[in-house]
């Protein structure tokens, strides 16, 4: 009786021990495979997320997610909208999974689904107006701007700054808001951008030089408008006398 108690207890301890090293492997392995999905680049995590791995999609979200989100922020001027369109992009990129042609970049087709949706929610808005410009070519206007939401804390002037600056894009015609966002602020190279935009290389840098000659402008001319106000409220009379 006894014998049959330590015999039974001896495989009950060394079942727990194989349940323990199966887990620790495991375990292992999933870490193993979350490095191996780190390193690797785009091709391999939209192939390995055709094949069904939810994990190399959710590497992908992870990577493009917050980049993603700042385009529409800056092109919608509004964050709940932003959130709401960067999140639809991934659902349409995981459902365009298997038409997604490898010879592309992932994040020129991450891009141009983000600015497209971006442009139809501006249509609906009617914020997207036309304007046309004779054709120029030239490097002459660069605009540098401050990217992101200013954090918790961060002084006054920059808030107003970068709200400014978000004021001026929302006035921009949609074809020149668009090349700016995913040039200066994004970085993106002009021929990638000239993919997303659907338009030639040329084509692209002409919209490029216009958008930061109206942004130059349109910035130098609310300069201008602040400063008359202000020079009119120091000559306004105070009211004494009256």
């Amino acid at each position: 009786m006894a014998r049959n108690t330590t015999i039974r207890r001896r495989r009950a301890a060394a079942g727990r021990d194989v349940r323990i090293a199966g887990e620790k492997r495991r375990a292992a392995n999933l870490t193993t495979d979350r490095a191996a999905l780190k390193s690797a680049d785009d091709k391999e995590l939209v192939r390995l997320s055709q094949e069904g791995d939810h994990r190399a999609f959710e590497e992908l979200v992870n990577r493009y997610r917050e980049r993603l989100y700042w385009v529409a922020k800056k092109m919608v001027g509004n964050s709940e909208e932003a959130r709401d369109i960067s999140q639809e992009t991934f659902v349409r990129i995981f459902k365009a999974l298997d038409r997604y042609n490898p010879k592309y970049k992932f994040y020129t087709w991450a891009y141009q689904i983000t600015t497209n949706m971006c442009i139809d929610y501006l249509r609906r808005k009617s914020l997207a107006n036309m304007v046309s410009f004779e054709a120029l070519s030239s490097d002459t206007y660069k605009v540098d701007f401050p990217s992101g939401d200013p954090p918790v804390g961060e002084n006054l002037e920059r808030r107003e700054l970068l709200e400014r600056i978000q004021s001026i894009l929302d006035k921009l015609p949609v074809k020149y808001k668009t090349v700016l966002v995913l040039r200066d602020l994004q970085g993106l190279h002009c021929r990638d951008i000239a993919k997303v935009a659907r338009c030639s290389y040329p084509t692209l840098r002409w919209r490029l030089f216009q958008a930061r000659k109206l942004f130059k402008e349109a910035w130098e001319r609310d300069f201008k408008l602040e400063r008359d106000f202000q020079r009119f409220d120091v000559k306004r009379p105070t009211g004494k006398g009256l």
